[in-house]
């Protein structure tokens, strides 16, 4: 996946969860969230969790954004 693609993927994502994809926490917070649910290297894609809805791949219930 490129890096715009997964950009807007976190973005939608953000949103789905009534969060604003353009503040500065929320977007690293979703990166940094999904880079170790998915266990990406590079731009060589996914090395984990495959078959996991990436939905699941962040505490949505975190007091820190």
């Amino acid at each position: 996946m490129s890096t715009s693609q997964r950009s807007s993927v976190e973005k939608a994502v953000l949103r789905e969860h009534d969060l604003d994809d353009s503040h500065f926490d929320n977007t690293t917070g979703i990166n940094s969230a999904l880079t170790k649910f998915c266990g990406t290297l590079g731009s060589g894609g996914a090395t984990k969790n495959h078959d996991v809805a990436i939905d699941k791949g962040v505490n949505w219930n975190s007091r820190y954004w």
